[in-house]
């Protein structure tokens, strides 16, 4: 049985899911931003100095970190599902695993193939079927 709890959080999947692309696109953009901000403001007159400068501070940790960003929401957005796969991950089990549906298959598979049966052989002019028609 679905709570309501759990009803809520069937329907907010697709935003989540919105929600992680977002932060995914966004934390890759600043990559793209901060390794642009930290060519433009190095100060290219102390290169090989130990002395740092504002794009060196900008560049050094925050391309690792949002490229870890990237990487980690990419992942996450992976595994969280829509909300027509979570409704054929809990549906389809429980319809295949009803005991009304695996008493009743057997039956309406016979009558069914009994149907066919007898259509077919009456379009085609089989005997056993109700009606002899011509194929056209």
């Amino acid at each position: 049985m679905i709570t309501e709890s759990e009803m809520y959080w069937i329907t907010r999947l697709d935003n989540i899911r919105a929600l992680i692309a977002t932060l995914c696109v966004m934390s890759g953009l600043l990559v793209v931003v901060l390794a642009f901000a930290g060519g433009i403001l190095r100060d290219d007159n102390d290169i090989g100095t130990s002395q740092y400068t504002l794009g060196r501070r900008l560049h050094s940790p925050g391309i690792p970190a949002c490229m870890v960003l990237s990487l980690l929401f990419g992942t996450a957005l992976v595994f969280v599902p829509t909300i027509k796969e979570y409704a054929a991950i809990r549906v389809i089990p429980a319809i295949a695993n009803s005991e009304a549906i695996q008493q009743d298959i057997p039956e309406l598979y016979k009558l069914s193939v009994q149907w066919m049966k007898q259509e077919l052989g009456a379009k085609v002019g089989v005997p056993g079927g109700t009606k002899q028609e011509e194929v056209k």
